[in-house]
């Protein structure tokens, strides 16, 4: 009677064995899926940001892939090795996952959750880049400042501040404009290891730092800037109600530059204590379109509300750009 009980009993236990095994495999193969709108809190860098949509397909009970779009810019469908493990919270399981992947210079580390349909998202960028790092306009030199432009019009002529001048003499004083008005507002521009730029800007003797507006991050030998369009929206629609009814509709150019960012042609020096960004007349016709939505709403900044004759006269400046035959422009920095 005892070796029936045993063998019984032994029975029952491999049962509730193998139950439980499948319970969990059952809830690894309920989680692949897609994840966006109300099934994904994302949190990048810190910051929530909406927007994008995870594939998630888990391989076993230990492994999976987790597809990020719309997430990391330039990297618009990045694909991400995770480790998963399994934890019971209350009577609802849930999935923990984890998982690196390197994009350009990039290091991107996940962490999440997912829980009764929903997954928790946590995205973080390392940059290992050159340029990361705090740096200032560079000194004024017998080569120049820290602007040097170079603009060919269609006739040799430009109308500059309601007078007609030549193309070197409208450059001349182009350069020397803004390396005078760079070198007194810009105390440092400080690329964050995380991806972040912050500008610290001059004020009335005070330096102000500009934060928020852009992330970056290097390709190749392009440097992009990419707008933090969340940010800037939330700017807009603290400002009075009739200018941000006007600029809300003119953020979609910035929603699409957001996905890979906005292109500066990186130049280090051999040194590496030195960088220079310019911008060519292709990339400029492209990208001046789409930047008049963000000049407008950096003109409206409180920040900057004593700047504003400056960016009517940047955007006067940036359609006799668009219109040329030929054009350079770079701006030099240093390291601080």
């Amino acid at each position: 009677m005892k070796k029936y009980l045993f063998h019984i009993m032994a029975l029952c236990f491999a049962l509730s064995q193998f139950s439980c095994s499948n319970d969990d495999n059952d809830s690894y193969d309920n989680i692949s899926g897609s994840y966006t709108g109300g099934r994904l809190s994302l949190n990048y860098n810190g910051q929530a940001k909406k927007g994008a949509t995870i594939i998630f397909s888990a391989n076993s009970s230990s492994n999976a892939t987790a597809i990020l779009s719309g997430v990391v810019a330039g990297a618009d469908s990045l694909t991400v090795d995770v480790a998963v493990s399994q934890a019971k919270a209350d009577a609802s399981p849930s999935v923990a996952f984890q998982g690196t992947a390197a994009v350009d210079t990039r290091t991107v580390s996940v962490t999440g959750t997912v829980a009764s349909g929903v997954m928790t998202l946590n995205v973080d960028v390392a940059d290992d880049s050159p340029m990361v790092g705090s740096w200032m306009m560079a000194p004024v030199t017998t080569g120049g400042g820290c602007l040097t432009m170079n603009l060919k019009s269609a006739d040799g002529i430009v109308t500059f501040r309601g007078q007609n001048v030549g193309d070197t003499q409208f450059s001349y004083l182009i350069s020397n404009l803004g390396t005078g008005f760079l070198s007194a507002s810009v105390s440092s521009v400080n690329f964050l290891q995380n991806g972040n730029v912050v500008i610290n800007i001059t004020k009335e003797g005070t330096m102000v730092p500009l934060g928020g507006l852009f992330t970056f991050y290097v390709k190749g030998h392009f440097l992009y800037f990419v707008p933090d369009v969340m940010n800037i929206a939330t700017l807009v629609m603290q400002m009075q109600a009739t200018k941000a009814d006007d600029l809300l509709g003119s953020l979609e150019a910035l929603v699409e530059m957001a996905k890979n960012g906005i292109p500066f042609i990186c130049i280090p020096g051999s040194d590496g204590k030195s960088c220079g960004l310019s911008v060519n007349l292709p990339m400029a016709q492209v990208l001046i379109p789409r930047l008049s939505p963000l000049l407008n709403v950096l003109s409206l900044m409180p920040s900057l509300a004593d700047k504003a004759d400056l960016f009517t006269q940047v955007g006067s400046i940036m359609t006799t750009i668009y219109t040329a035959k030929d054009f350079n422009m770079t701006l030099k920095m240093v390291r601080q």
